[in-house]
């Protein structure tokens, strides 16, 4: 699947980072894609801050409107196309592009308008009870002897999911007739965290349109930290594709 004949995509990139907009078009061609740059806010250059909170660096304010202004200019429509969103720190997982069309699939099929593609772990340490249940119902093996009892489990589990989001938002698509309301999510008088923090109000306000990949398909070069705040600097661990846990990428 050459992604970028079925998938309009964007990179938020830093005006003169060209060494990492280089490594993401190396990432990107190995998954078929061929994104449009969009020149992101260089928070520490603002004539003014917008209102925000103390704790806010200048990288995270700039993160948030590099995205808010992407949604609302370049993403926002009227049409039902999915449109991927991705930083230019992002690290594509194996299998990206047959598992990203499961997700649209899954999505369209589940009238989601807006996908966490790629996310890591809420907690510092693994949980791994939970990390082996995940894997475990999404086995093949275990789904095939589900249906003996349940003969209505499917064969292959949706690979979208009603679950809380993870922190980042290096990789996650957006239907254009719903990027304007993402946007406007954004939007107010006050900035109050970083973008990510948002994704809370964002499952309540439209819980039955957003949703998360089962599991991540894209992790976050370490050490870039574009939308992280200083506790989440060194993050101790990703998840892969698969559900497994990765110590480093």
């Amino acid at each position: 699947m050459a992604l970028k004949e079925h998938m309009r995509s964007f990179v938020i990139n830093l005006p003169g980072a060209d060494d990492r907009l280089a490594a993401f078009r190396a990432k990107e061609a190995e998954v078929g894609l061929e994104s449009e740059v969009f020149p992101a806010v260089n928070g520490a250059e603002l004539p003014s801050f917008p209102a925000h909170r103390k704790h806010l660096t200048p990288g995270e304010i700039g993160v948030l409107l590099s995205h808010r202004t992407l949604l609302r200019d370049r993403a926002a429509g009227s049409g039902t196309e999915w449109i991927l969103i991705m930083e230019d720190d992002v690290h594509f997982w194996d299998d990206f592009p047959d598992l990203l069309a499961r997700t649209v699939s899954d999505a369209d099929r589940m009238g989601k308008r807006m996908v966490q593609l790629g996310w890591v772990p809420l907690t510092r340490k693994p949980r791994w009870a939970s990390l082996v249940r995940d894997r475990l119902v999404a086995s093949r093996a275990v789904r095939v002897a589900a249906r003996i009892v349940r003969p209505h489990v499917t064969m292959e589990p949706p690979w979208v999911v009603d679950a809380p989001f993870g922190w980042g938002a290096h990789c996650y698509m957006v239907r254009a007739d719903f990027a304007g309301a993402l946007a406007d999510l954004l939007d107010g008088p006050r900035i109050h965290a970083p973008l990510d923090h948002y994704y809370r109000l964002l499952r309540l306000l439209y819980p039955d349109e957003v949703g998360r990949a089962r599991f991540s398909l894209a992790g976050q070069t370490p050490g870039h930290g574009s939308t992280t705040v200083a506790d989440r600097q060194e993050r101790a661990f990703q998840t892969d594709s698969r559900g497994r846990v990765l110590r480093s990428i």
